[in-house]
C-alpha cells in the first residue's frame, strides 16, 4: 500500500512529498518477502518529471532475515498535469546492509515500475545480483 505525505516530514527543503510503500513479493534469494521503502520526492510542476531518494528499501524474508537496499529513482507523472499514475523510469539500487544470512551481503541492480495514485497501489520489478 502506497501513502504520500505532502507535509514531507524529515525531507529537505524543496521536496514535494514523502513516499511510504509497503507490500510483498517473491524474490529469488529471499522467497516470499515483505517490502517496505520510503523516500523524499521532488517534482517539476511544469513537466511532471520527478526524482526520489536517496531512499531505503527493506526486504524481509519469511524467516526474518533482512536485506537493506539504498536507491534513487526517476519518475514521470502521466497524464500530466493530472495525478493519475507515475511511471518509475529508473531505480538503481545497492545493497547497504542486512541481517541473518544477508549480514555481509553485497550487490546492486536496477528496477522500474508504476503506481496508480488514486488506488495507492504500485508494482515494481527489481533485477541485479547479490552475494552473501
Amino acid at each position: 500500500m502506497d501513502s504520500f505525505d505532502l507535509d514531507h516530514p524529515g525531507c529537505p527543503d524543496g521536496a514535494f512529498l514523502r513516499a511510504d510503500v509497503t507490500g510483498q513479493g517473491a524474490f529469488r534469494h529471499l522467497g516470499w518477502t515483505q517490502i517496505h521503502f520510503t523516500h523524499c520526492s521532488w517534482l517539476n510542476l511544469e513537466t511532471g518529471a520527478g526524482r526520489g531518494g536517496p531512499g531505503e528499501m527493506t526486504l524481509t524474508a519469511a524467516n526474518g532475515d533482512t536485506l537493506l537496499l539504498g536507491y534513487r529513482a526517476t519518475f514521470q507523472m502521466a497524464p500530466w498535469p493530472a495525478f493519475v499514475s507515475s511511471t518509475v523510469e529508473t531505480l538503481p539500487w545497492t545493497v547497504v546492509g542486512g541481517t541473518g544470512r544477508f549480514e555481509h551481503a553485497t550487490g546492486s541492480g536496477v528496477g522500474h515500475g508504476f503506481g496508480i495514485i488514486g488506488s495507492g497501489t504500485s508494482t515494481y520489478w527489481l533485477s541485479g545480483t547479490i552475494s552473501y
